[in-house]
């Protein structure tokens, strides 16, 4: 019985206690002091990993506090969550104009610009719905006992497999995200081989988005979008967009 009520317990102060970290963080923000604010979003994202309204918020804080690298990656990861946040979008757009970055996106190559309207998890439902819609018509189309009956079942069947292929397919090629990158640190340089001491090929200021096309010891191998410039960088300079929890 007792293990029952510190379950309950437990349950209750969990929400609770994240619901405070958010609440103390925007009080923190409200008096400016924006790296206790900051430091409050990272406890409430280590319990909500995917709510985009808290790494929009944490990309203000970050940007208050000069730290451009985590503040692209943190609008960034808001948008991967919630592709409409037209805030953090415009703060994101506003943030490349000031530190004279290019205009980046972490979509693939080649894919139309509807496919950035929903996030993955948007187009795995829809693709998934797609299918429901498919079978069910089949179902209707069956139950029909004349040809002409069964025209408008088919078509809507025909509908939902090119949706459901489309939306698949979408998913498919947006799998390549988990693999882009934003530069977090300072006076980073893209080298010509995994070494410290190599060749500096260009420069990779900080909120600069990466492809990474493979990883050698402690160096990564990747791309910088959207010039495709290639190199090695060390990895400890670089996080992924899909690792939705940055570091303090």
């Amino acid at each position: 019985m007792n293990w029952f009520f510190l379950a309950i317990a437990v349950l209750c102060f969990v929400p609770r206690s994240s619901a405070a970290s958010w609440e103390e963080a925007r009080a923190f923000a409200d008096q400016g002091d924006w790296k206790s604010a900051a430091s409050m979003y990272q406890n409430a994202l280590a319990n909500h990993p995917l709510e985009p309204s808290l790494h929009y918020n944490l990309g203000i804080c970050l940007d208050h506090t000069n730290n451009p690298g985590r503040a692209v990656l943190s609008y960034e990861r808001a948008l991967q969550l919630s592709p409409r946040a037209s805030d953090a979008r415009h703060n994101l757009t506003l943030l490349r104009e000031k530190l004279h970055l290019p205009e980046a996106t972490p979509l693939p190559l080649g894919l139309p610009a509807f496919a950035g309207w929903l996030s993955r998890e948007e187009w795995k439902w829809c693709s998934f719905s797609a299918a429901l819609w498919m079978v069910a018509a089949c179902w209707w189309a069956v139950l029909r006992s004349s040809y002409k009956k069964r025209s408008v079942p088919v078509c809507l069947a025909i509908i939902g497999f090119f949706l459901m292929t489309g939306s698949a397919l979408i998913v498919r090629a947006r799998a390549a995200e988990e693999r882009i990158a934003v530069v977090t640190a300072a006076d980073v340089s893209l080298l010509l081989s995994p070494f410290s001491s190599a060749e500096t090929i260009t420069a990779c200021p900080p909120g600069s988005l990466l492809k990474i096309a493979s990883t050698q010891g402690s160096f990564v191998y990747a791309e910088i979008l959207p010039q495709l410039t290639k190199g090695w960088l060390p990895a400890r300079a670089i996080e992924r967009i899909n690792e939705r929890v940055s570091q303090p």
